[in-house]
């Protein structure tokens, strides 16, 4: 019962496995449970051959045990894709069709490709011994087996190189039962090794062990897959991870999704080159207020993205970056909308006393010069307002601020500082340009006829700034008394 022994021991640890990984949930050990229900399968049909005392049925089973031998590569494969965080870019659909030939084969036939005709079993149960001849169908399938063996390997690898020097110890663990597996399946495969138990089962059960250490004797490996999967990935925020070239590693889901859309290659791509393309897209532009907000059309709507940059450094050298683009529009468009509260007129839509001043100190410098100083103000607005009420009285400043608007230059600034006072601002301007512009926005106001209260009239005065000597909240004031001047003049005529 030696050769017993063996496989039941393998059956009682399979079980094991599946009995401490019962009723928890963690997305690392579906697959897991899987691998461990094939590597059963294959030690309890090849622990049958030894109590079973007819050679033909023995044979049957043998061939069934292929069943758990086909499938345990399948989730290997998968088991390792889930570890390492990474999303399954094969599906099990497709990675099944080889094993579900063989699956189908063995169930349906005592003679399998799987073995030549010639396979010998001889002994007693006490001492039985099993030789095989195999056939070329299984060499088809362990072909496809050490595919998958390197497939898990190279993903393995893959995150090693990303991963902290600190948190690579499980990864180190799954890798060598990996690499066990491979080696010996080969080492019997081609019959280098020859012996009459199956080594390679006892490889599939150690580095089961290995992964449910890896899973639950260190918790870095659960850490990882945590963050990946319940935060990382379902963000809503997009999440990128830059090398030092600025080329994207490693993204989420909801950045792979954009990527995939705008048709690039995902993490061979630089992310410069993904905001180009993004922007290109969406007829993207920066905000003016920060670089680092972008406006993107989507359906042809709006929408703002905040841009977060932090940089991951190692011994003061920079690594790379971490970037988050998360959708702000809501944020915006509420600080855009106390912006235009703060800066604007309600009533009229031009800039307000509080866009004036700031605008005032802006153009303080020599690059405006000559800087023009224009000052406007209604007449008989209050008569208005008692005779007609203030709705027409609001209505008259906002035609008068129509007007003033569409006669000024497009570099000037136009601006309601008061009741019904306005400032235009013009920099690198002349006296010819003033007297113009005064002289069209009378024009205009006289030209335009208003059934209730008839032709807007207004009052204006305006100065220059030739040299930086002048202050200029000076001059403003020598406007301000042009202007009434004007009044004057217009009431005494």
């Amino acid at each position: 019962m030696t050769y017993l022994s063996f496989p039941m021991v393998l059956c009682i640890l399979c079980a094991i496995m599946l009995f401490l990984s019962y009723g928890k949930r963690e997305a690392t050990l579906y697959y897991f449970k899987l691998l461990s229900a094939a590597i059963f399968l294959w030690s309890f049909f090849n622990a049958l051959l030894f109590v079973i005392p007819d050679p033909q049925t023995a044979y049957i089973f043998y061939m069934l045990k292929y069943i758990g031998m086909a499938f345990a590569p399948v989730f290997i494969y998968l088991h390792v894709e889930t570890l390492t965080g990474r999303s399954v870019k094969i599906s099990f659909r497709n990675l099944s069709i080889l094993p579900l030939i063989t699956t189908v084969l063995c169930m349906t036939s005592v003679y399998h490709p799987l073995l030549n005709s010639n396979m010998q079993i001889s002994g007693d149960l006490a001492t039985r011994v099993i030789l095989v001849d195999y056939g070329v169908w299984f060499y088809v399938q362990e072909a496809y087996s050490y595919v998958l063996f390197v497939l898990a390997f190279y993903r393995i690898t893959n995150i090693f190189s990303e991963i902290p020097q600190r948190l690579r110890k499980p990864f180190v663990i799954i890798t060598v039962g990996v690499v066990s597996v491979f080696v010996i399946n080969v080492l019997v495969t081609f019959k280098i090794v020859i012996t009459s138990i199956e080594p390679t089962l006892v490889a599939a059960v150690i580095m089961l062990y290995l992964s449910y250490f890896t899973l639950f004797s260190t918790n870095m490996a659960s850490i990882i897959m945590t963050s990946r999967e319940r935060i990382y990935f379902n963000l809503t925020s997009m999440l990128f991870v830059l090398d030092s070239r600025r080329t994207i590693i490693d993204c989420n889901i909801k950045a792979q999704e954009l990527i995939k859309k705008l048709k690039l290659e995902g993490k061979s791509t630089r992310f410069d080159d993904f905001l180009d393309a993004w922007m290109a897209a969406g007829k993207g532009r920066a905000s003016d207020y920060n670089r680092d907000v972008l406006t993107i059309q989507i359906d042809e709507q709006e929408r703002h993205y905040q841009i977060t940059r932090q940089e991951v450094t190692e011994n003061e050298v920079v690594q790379g970056s971490f970037i988050q683009i998360q959708e702000i529009t809501q944020i915006y468009e509420l600080m855009r909308s106390l912006e235009n509260s703060a800066f604007y007129d309600a009533l009229t839509g031009i800039p307000n006393r509080n866009a004036y001043i700031l605008r005032l100190n802006e153009w303080d410098t020599a690059s405006t010069l000559p800087l023009a100083i224009i000052v406007a103000d209604i007449n008989h607005l209050k008569s208005i307002n008692d005779t007609y009420g203030h709705i027409l009285g609001d209505e008259l400043l906002k035609i008068v601020a129509r007007i003033i608007s569409s006669c000024s230059p497009d570099r000037a600034g136009v601006f309601r500082i008061g009741g019904d006072e306005f400032v235009v601002m013009l920099p690198n301007s002349n006296e010819e340009e003033i007297e113009a512009v005064m002289t069209t926005i009378k024009a205009q106001c006289e030209s335009f006829h208003h059934k209730d209260f008839g032709s807007p009239s207004v009052a204006i005065g305006g100065v220059l700034r030739n040299e930086m000597g002048s202050d200029l909240r000076e001059l403003v004031k020598q406007a301000d008394e042009s202007m009434y001047r004007d009044k004057y003049d217009r009431r005494k005529s």
